[in-house]
């Protein structure tokens, strides 16, 4: 889950790795675990839904080919399911254009 925050000042966190992020004034989305470590309380925080998963395991990882050979396969309400899910993420032309 993600929340949506409104920072009036610059704040700094250290995320997982050990690293500072620095996040600017303004809105942001931002994972939940991020708004505690921020100490912003969560009536001033938004939720919003994580997107939808991608439609298999190794998805994000394939290329545009073998995408389009294993929509060949599907049926319509899965194929839709990969196009909604392209278009909300990655967007690339050869995958968005399939018939």
């Amino acid at each position: 889950m993600k929340g949506r925050i409104t920072l009036t000042k610059e704040q700094s966190y250290t995320d997982e790795h050990g690293k500072v992020i620095t996040l600017k004034a303004g809105e942001h989305v931002v994972p939940w675990e991020v708004t505690v470590k921020l100490g912003i309380p969560t009536g001033h925080v938004t939720a919003v839904p994580d997107p939808d998963p991608a439609p298999w395991a190794d998805y994000d990882d394939m290329t545009v080919a073998e995408i389009t050979e294993r929509m060949a396969t599907l049926g319509d309400t899965e194929r839709n399911a990969v196009l909604a899910y392209e278009a909300a993420n990655r967007k690339r032309k050869g995958v968005l254009e399939y018939v």
